[in-house]
């Protein structure tokens, strides 16, 4: 963030926080919280939502659940952002794609079977907009 867009954001009352920070709490978060609770978290954390790193991480949340939140959780995510954009939208700035794919070409299919993440697994491949065909940049499906 720009020296002057990190004024602007201390002039608006917004704690700015450094990425790996935010993505800590985010993790901690999925850990350990409800979808209320994330979305609280997301509502007080994720602002201003045109900060580039809120931009680069909200996309993300899909992958980060996939690796560290309970299956219901994982469920509530696809349920209210995944398959519904518009609320998406309005929560993070951006959507979420099941399909995704994050710095390393990972989708959230991906992740969740590296963690070896039975149950998401089997609910990620039920979902009708999964490509379990994709592969990472590993050349991996």
């Amino acid at each position: 963030m720009s020296a002057t867009a990190q004024s602007e954001a201390n002039n608006a009352g917004v704690v700015v926080i450094s990425k790996p920070l935010l993505k800590l709490r985010l993790l901690e978060m999925l850990r350990d919280g409800s979808f209320d609770e994330l979305t609280h978290f997301i509502a007080t954390k994720f602002i201003p939502l045109d900060n580039p790193i809120i931009q680069e991480l909200a996309p993300l949340v899909l992958h980060f659940a996939v690796q560290v939140a309970s299956l219901k959780l994982v469920k509530d995510i696809v349920a209210h952002w995944v398959d519904n954009p518009v609320e998406c939208k309005t929560a993070l700035g951006t959507t979420i794609d099941i399909n995704g794919r994050d710095e390393e070409g990972n989708t959230p299919l991906h992740l969740a079977a590296l963690q070896s993440r039975i149950n998401v697994i089997q609910f990620l491949l039920k979902h009708r907009g999964i490509n379990e065909l994709l592969v990472n940049d590993e050349g991996l499906l």
